[in-house]
């Protein structure tokens, strides 16, 4: 008949050959009387090399205690915990297991006779302690002190009240919608998953809707699991929550859509050049803004080469007259420099005349008082403006960038914040006005050759219903009113403006100089002579205001704003 004896502590088994433990009552007139005592548990064990239940019992840890406020620390031994089993025919027999236990007492026997030539003992002394699973028994400790063992009566668990039953309210768990949206854009939002399996279809058409913009909450008119949010302009910049409910709305169960505004205005194409400002050779250089202010560079601090201006003693560009190499225009300017400001300005006027024809005859004689009367700011004229947008290089210019937008636009699907205009403006010339009509008419001597421009749209918007875009663009045009060096050396001697006049210069002299066979004195110079002197001396009268008179140069401007539409 097989059986085996086991002791095992906190983990560590070992096989023993005996123990025993015991309780008594004190007796007192031949009655019990007091705690019961006892519990002491003696193990004996055939001994080997290790030393760990002699660890056991010299084990110590340090403990916290406040006493009368203050925390003072001890050293007490350290507990310990397991169980003895007898298993007899690979059953449990008798099952003994102890809680919060110390080892006190360890003892060795030796002897030379016998097969137990070398025992250990030990006594454990428990706090709890739990025999076959049925009865347990604890140490008094109400006080502190030890009272004796009682035993330990688990409690009977308490009756759960009873409720009745009440159906689980019905509610919305979940929504899907979109994270982004941009306005007049149609967004679904759609109930995805409810806190029941089963779910009506009377239910799910009862289901409501609440969306809240800048912490103002509105309840829509519209029932349903399912609905179509249209949204709005005035929401751009802002988080939209959308909240379905059948009990109670709450940002708990909520789609929040970023509403992305347009970005605009935003410059759709601009020369690198800026009003009064810029190198020359820059005019050609293009810039194109992106929906995130990129793409721009920062205006150039460099005075453009006409809106240069002084008086002999001062000049922001340090002009002297040593720099004019042309001896013919030099002398001119020498000669027209004896002259008053009140001179000057009547002969610059009749450059005008002479170079100017209809309503732009007026308006050029216009820019001549802006400059005499000395008011240094923008100039804008409704009839140079409508002359300008009139010209057949400023309707290519206008219907390139035109068409080119529109393109992006319909390559994005609308969407304004991802064209890259860059991709399909192409080609872009500024507009120049030296033709013979514009020389004649006077678009010539106010203009000629533009500064810089800047296109921009100004307002966008697109209904994704009607895959329909409406854009608002403003068409920026800008010169300056100014002469400089080369200017006046390719304009400041009658042999230049001969020469500028080709042919038909040579015409106009040769119709009208008289010959000798007409019996009348020969004039030195002709006609075409006495134009071209008139215009150069307009030419050097207008150079000599602006760098040696103090007259400041300004910027003139000509703009058109256009509203186009187009479907994608």
């Amino acid at each position: 008949m097989a059986s085996e004896l086991t002791l095992e502590i906190n983990g560590r088994k070992r096989d023993i050959l005996r123990y025993n433990y015991r309780f008594h009552r004190e007796i007192r007139y031949n009655r019990p009387v007091d705690s019961i005592w006892g519990g002491e548990i003696c193990v004996e064990m055939t001994s080997d090399s290790d030393t760990y239940f002699l660890e056991m019992l010299m084990a110590e840890k340090e403990v916290i205690k406040e006493i009368n406020g203050t925390r003072k620390t001890f050293t007490v031994p350290a507990a310990i915990s397991g169980k003895i089993q007898f298993i007899k025919e690979n059953e449990i027999f008798r099952e003994l297991s102890f809680q919060e236990a110390y080892v006190v007492f360890y003892g060795e026997r030796m002897s030379s006779i016998g097969p137990k030539s070398m025992s250990t003992f030990l006594v454990i002394s428990p706090m709890k302690m739990e025999v076959n699973k049925r009865v347990m028994m604890v140490k008094r400790q109400d006080t502190g002190i030890n009272l004796g063992w009682v035993q330990k009566v688990e409690e009977k668990p308490k009756p759960t009240p009873v409720t009745p039953y009440t159906p689980p309210t019905l509610l919305v768990r979940t929504v899907n919608g979109e994270a982004e949206a941009l306005p007049n854009e149609v967004i679904e939002y759609k109930v995805t998953s409810y806190n029941l399996p089963n779910v009506s279809d009377s239910d799910r058409k009862r289901v409501k809707w609440d969306i809240e913009v800048d912490g103002k909450r509105k309840t829509l008119n519209v029932k349903g699991e399912t609905i179509n949010l249209t949204i709005k302009e005035e929401w751009g910049n802002k988080e939209l929550v959308v909240m379905p409910y059948l009990k109670k709305a709450t940002t708990k169960v909520s789609v929040k859509t970023q509403i992305n505004k347009w970005y605009i205005p935003r410059v759709i194409i601009q020369t690198k050049t800026k009003e009064g400002f810029g190198d020359k050779k820059n005019r050609n250089i293009y810039e194109y803004e992106d929906a995130y202010g990129n793409g721009l560079t920062e205006a150039s601090t460099q005075i453009a080469i006409d809106m240069h201006w002084g008086n002999e003693q001062v000049h922001t560009n340090n002009f002297t007259l040593n720099q004019i190499t042309d001896k013919n225009v030099l002398s001119n300017i020498q000669r027209l420099n004896q002259k008053s400001d009140k001179e000057l300005f009547s002969i610059f006027k009749e450059l005008i005349k002479c170079t100017s024809r209809g309503e732009l005859e007026q308006q050029n004689l216009n820019l001549v008082h802006h400059l005499e009367q000395r008011i240094n700011t923008e100039y804008e004229n409704n009839i140079l403006t409508e002359n300008v947008f009139l010209r057949k290089s400023t309707n290519e210019f206008v219907n390139n960038i035109k068409q080119g937008v529109i393109q992006e636009i319909k390559n994005k699907s609308g969407n304004l914040n991802i064209a890259n205009f860059g991709n399909s403006i192409k080609d872009v010339k500024r507009p120049i006005f030296s033709i013979k009509e514009d020389k004649l008419r006077g678009l010539t001597i106010a203009i000629h050759d533009i500064w810089g421009f800047r296109v921009s749209m100004e307002e966008y918007s697109f209904d994704p219903n009607k895959q329909e875009c409406v854009a608002k663009i403003k068409y920026r045009i800008f010169d300056h009113f100014g002469l400089d060096s080369d200017d006046i050396i390719g304009y400041g001697s009658k042999e230049k403006i001969m020469k500028k006049m080709g042919i038909l210069g040579l015409l106009i002299e040769e119709i009208t100089t008289p010959h000798p066979s007409q019996g009348l004195p020969i004039p030195k110079t002709g006609m075409g002579q006495a134009i071209a002197e008139e215009v150069a001396d307009g030419f050097c009268a207008w150079f000599i205001l602006q760098h040696l008179r103090g007259y400041k140069p300004f910027v003139t401007v000509m703009e058109k704003t256009e509203m186009i539409k187009f479907n994608i």
